[in-house]
């Protein structure tokens, strides 16, 4: 439950339901910080780094109401949830930990007036590793700092959830594209490919800081390799999967591969430009 607004509402969907036990809730909270590698996707605080008003979950200074009210028209509140943003590395960890703190003390304090919680979810957020110079989101000191925060409170909770999606599965697909042709203009080299990016891979034309490795499948390695926008065919400035990229030189109906494209690719694919999606291949 992501909302006190929503509790009526839900309240009068479970009227039809006939239950003689009390319907459970989870409330996503917002703990007034978060943390995502773009203002677009982060989804804690009172605004984003751009100012833009976060919309996601229960202002700390009402959870209790929300409690309170979830009380009162039957629910039982069972667990407390929070998501931060997406695509951490290394150095977001203290503003992580100081998240961690802020949800265990919180999970406390609810366990002292209402009892034990049945759950506590940490939300996701850590990055793949898209660049080799990209530093890790620092996975065991993680879990590390939750189990001494979760210790040290006294908690009675037993689950404790994560939601790693994007981290365990962005490696697992790949965009396969043929280059049409190279262009050079204003001392800028185009290859210029059969795909646009809303159409296939948003997220770099979408967010500026979203990186994709490129690798010419047809000829991995050159002792020349040149420098390289990857241009999709869509008319958008912002349609291109990847700039200032070292590859050997493409020749028209060579294939790229965009790698890390299992996460966020196809879900946010589009008939944007009235361009058709790509079709996709699972191998098992």
């Amino acid at each position: 439950m992501d909302a006190v607004e929503l509790l009526p509402q839900l309240k009068a969907l479970t009227r039809e339901i006939s239950s003689d036990l009390p319907l459970k809730l989870g409330f996503r909270w917002n703990p007034g910080i978060g943390q995502g590698f773009n203002a677009k996707v982060i989804t804690a605080g009172a605004s984003s780094t751009e100012g833009i008003p976060i919309k996601f979950g229960i202002d700390p200074h009402r959870l209790e109401e929300a409690w309170k009210q979830a009380i009162s028209l039957g629910f039982q509140p069972s667990g407390l949830h929070q998501h931060l943003g997406s695509g951490w590395t290394g150095s977001d960890f203290p503003v992580i930990s100081q998240a961690v703190e802020r949800l265990v003390r919180t999970a406390q304090r609810l366990e002292e007036k209402w009892g034990p919680l049945e759950f506590l979810d940490f939300g996701g957020g850590f990055a793949p590793r898209y660049q080799a110079d990209q530093s890790l989101f620092p996975l065991r000191d993680y879990a590390l700092t939750i189990k001494n925060k979760i210790q040290q409170s006294g908690l009675k909770s037993k689950l404790l959830i994560f939601e790693p999606g994007k981290f365990l599965v962005a490696e697992a697909g790949l965009l396969l594209v043929k280059v049409e042709y190279i262009k050079s203009s204003f001392g800028h080299l185009f290859a210029c490919v059969n795909a646009g990016t809303f159409n296939s891979l948003p997220r770099p034309a979408i967010y500026p800081e979203a990186r994709h490795k490129v690798v010419n499948a047809s000829c991995v390695h050159s002792s020349q390799p040149v420098t390289l926008t990857i241009a999709g065919n869509l008319c958008e400035t912002g349609d291109v999967f990847a700039w200032g990229v070292k590859l050997p030189l493409p020749q028209p109906g060579d294939i790229l591969a965009i790698l890390h494209a299992g996460a966020y690719g196809e879900s946010m694919a589009s008939t944007f430009n009235l361009r058709s999606r790509p079709r996709a291949f699972y191998l098992t």
